[in-house]
């Protein structure tokens, strides 16, 4: 998968730092499947978190290929372990500075889980509304060693947050304790306004440098 070797490539601005990263995806067979592509690339370590697999997968038509990577993944990795041993068995090894990198969801942990350390959330399924709000605050928790929480959508579904954003304002005015709209500006920005200032920002970090003696090549690297 492409999308696995963007992962696995990008998170290496992470992964020196100790911090860590959810890949969040549509459904227990791409979650497999991410998994073997992330451990074939061998720069991430990766660990799964899903519940038991049924017999439909939530969805009302499920290929027979499908349920039999779920169904073989399942009796490979958890066997006869308590689904709630396995869940809290994963929890505490990503919490671990030497544990897993990132941890590859579905639904399961992708809402309702707080891990300081957890830093990106890769999107690979669709999310709206108070499912995306929840996702995102995954990735918002303090930590010593990050600044920002960051979001890698590979849906397209950001653009439905300015939306998801005022109808939360417009419930929290109807009820007590509402919040101010302004007070989220600043929270995420959108990747096609802000490549658009990276010509601006490379002359002032150029800039910094003025006056300081260089050699031919570092000049010819400037120009470009």
């Amino acid at each position: 998968m492409l999308i696995a070797y963007d992962i696995a490539d990008h998170f290496q601005n992470f992964k020196h730092q100790g911090l860590k990263g959810q890949l969040a995806c549509d459904s227990k067979a791409s979650a497999i499947r991410y998994k073997e592509a992330l451990d074939k690339i061998g720069t991430v370590t990766s660990v799964v978190a899903m519940s038991a697999p049924d017999t439909r997968e939530g969805h009302e038509a499920v290929d027979q290929e499908s349920k039999d990577i779920v169904q073989n993944w399942w009796k490979a990795n958890v066997n006869k372990m308590d689904e709630k041993a396995y869940t809290k068995a994963i929890i505490e090894d990503f919490g671990r500075d030497d544990g897993p990198d990132i941890m590859i969801v579905v639904d399961k942990l992708l809402t309702g889980f707080d891990e300081p350390k957890n830093t990106v959330l890769y999107i690979d399924k669709p999310l709206k509304e108070h499912n995306l709000i929840q996702a995102i605050a995954r990735v918002n928790r303090l930590h010593n060693k990050k600044q920002f929480g960051y979001l890698i959508d590979y849906r397209g579904i950001l653009k439905e947050l300015d939306t998801t954003i005022e109808k939360y304002q417009d419930l929290a005015e109807r009820t007590q304790g509402g919040f101010d709209i302004d007070d989220l500006k600043g929270l995420y920005n959108r990747m096609d306004t802000e490549y658009k200032k990276l010509p601006g920002l490379h002359s002032d970090l150029w800039a910094i440098f003025e006056g300081v003696k260089t050699n031919k090549m570092a000049q010819r690297f400037a120009k470009r």
